[in-house]
């Protein structure tokens, strides 16, 4: 049997699976966040990449800035007692299965 050749471009053995190769891509590449995979709707990623063709930033980018300024809009309009229920994850100003969304100062308790 031959031994396993060392390849220097993938920093592991040849022999691996796919699944250890991928996990040790995302091992290298991980950022200071974390990694989120999911499905949008096509309308949602047109207006991403436009987004993100105007600013000259990448998707992630225009995706980060776009949470940003949503939530400093958020924050503008909540109260002192909402915030701090907002931080905690307490704060759910929008039920899942409601078409509208209600005024933030009705969320107070």
């Amino acid at each position: 049997m031959l031994p396993l050749r060392r390849n220097s471009t993938t920093e592991g053995i040849m022999g691996m699976s796919g699944a250890e190769r991928q996990r040790r891509y995302r091992q290298r590449h991980q950022s200071n966040g974390g990694r989120l995979n999911l499905a949008i709707d096509a309308h949602a990623k047109v207006v991403l990449q436009r987004l993100a063709t105007c600013y000259g930033v990448t998707l992630r980018e225009a995706l980060e800035q776009a949470l940003d300024q949503m939530e400093i809009r958020l924050l503008d309009a909540l109260d002192a007692g909402e915030r701090r229920r907002y931080y905690a994850g307490e704060l759910a100003l929008r039920r899942n299965g409601d078409d509208e969304d209600p005024p933030a100062s009705s969320a107070a308790s």
